[in-house]
């Protein structure tokens, strides 16, 4: 399995966003006022994440109303019980985290970042909520596709002095025709979203040597997202975080083929098959590099070709010498 399973669906959160409505708070006028753009943008968000800029103006929210929709994910409330219960999950169902595929513990990430003044709006919306390790995090930051610094949303807090009808009035994006070109050319760039994207398949990753070493990098079979690819290796620094992983697994395999002793190709890809059953049983849940490397390994007969090579290579002799004895091993 290339992807992980998306947890709930956009019904689910919009019902608990219509909970919040019914109760008697504070905040529900506010809520009640962008209640459409809300409903609009959940339902939309699966063709909204890739390029977000491009789909026109990024906000139609009132300065209240994006800040009460950034503080629902910190606020305990019990329509919001799934965020939790997404968090404490996260490590129970997946074994590895979903943008790099290295075992590690794992927290929420914002896909699309929920400060003011980017998208408040999808703080709560599970699509949104991605189970990921904090490297991935603090690598990824707010970067979101599009990202600019001029195509930000300005949210300006108005004078207190201001009447009720004009703090109702929608905060003003900046996006023109000069701005959409840059946009155009920075959406190309991404990082894979896990619930919608194969990220860790042979057709989008390989491996390939690096100073003897095998590393991550973007598959050229799939040309059509190579870039996509290359763009998410690189931002999350995938290359020299996972490759102790992969040389690891590597290795793992060779010290197999030499505890089964085997002889022929053949028997090695046998082998090779059987492992990578036995790591999607271990695993059913997204992705890791193990799997990865496992996929890479049966698939490609020149790799397995030199891991057989270097199962039937002889070990070395190793001369431990000492002032009484020498011992040849």
């Amino acid at each position: 399995m290339n992807q992980i399973k998306l947890p709930r669906a956009f019904q689910e959160d919009l019902a608990a966003l219509r909970e919040l409505r019914a109760n008697r708070l504070k905040a529900s006028p506010t809520l009640r006022a962008c209640w459409k753009f809300v409903e609009q943008e959940y339902r939309a968000y699966e063709l909204r994440y890739r390029q977000p800029v491009l789909l026109g103006k990024l906000k139609r929210l009132t300065v209240p109303s994006a800040r009460l929709l950034n503080e629902l994910y910190d606020r305990r409330i019990s329509c919001f019980g799934y965020i939790q219960r997404l968090r404490d999950s996260a490590n129970k169902i997946l074994q590895s985290c979903p943008y790099c595929g290295l075992p590690g513990d794992l927290t929420l990430d914002h896909y699309l970042p929920r400060s003011v003044g980017l998208f408040p709006h999808l703080s709560v919306l599970t699509a949104n909520l991605v189970p990921a390790c904090m490297p991935c995090q603090r690598a990824k930051g707010e970067f979101y596709p599009g990202f600019s610094k001029a195509l930000r949303v300005r949210v300006i807090p108005p004078p207190a002095t201001l009447h009720k009808s004009v703090l109702e009035r929608p905060a003003r994006s900046v996006f023109g025709r000069r701005l959409a070109g840059k946009a155009r050319l920075a959406g190309q760039s991404r990082v894979l979203h896990p619930y919608f994207d194969e990220i860790f398949s042979t057709r989008m990753m390989r491996l390939v040597d690096v100073n003897g070493l095998k590393v991550l990098a973007a598959s050229n079979s799939f040309y059509r997202k190579y870039r996509l690819v290359n763009f998410h290796v690189s931002k999350l620094r995938l290359a020299e975080r996972t490759a102790r992983e992969i040389n690891k697994a590597l290795d793992y395999f060779v010290a197999s083929l030499q505890a089964h002793e085997v002889t022929t190709i053949g028997d090695a890809h046998r082998i090779a098959q059987a492992e990578l059953k036995t790591a999607y049983g271990a695993n059913r849940q997204g992705g890791s590099i193990d799997i990865l490397v496992r996929h890479v390994v049966a698939d490609d007969p020149r790799l397995l070709g030199e891991l057989f090579e270097r199962s039937q290579a002889s070990p070395g002799e190793l001369t431990l010498e000492s002032q009484v004895v020498a011992l040849n091993i």
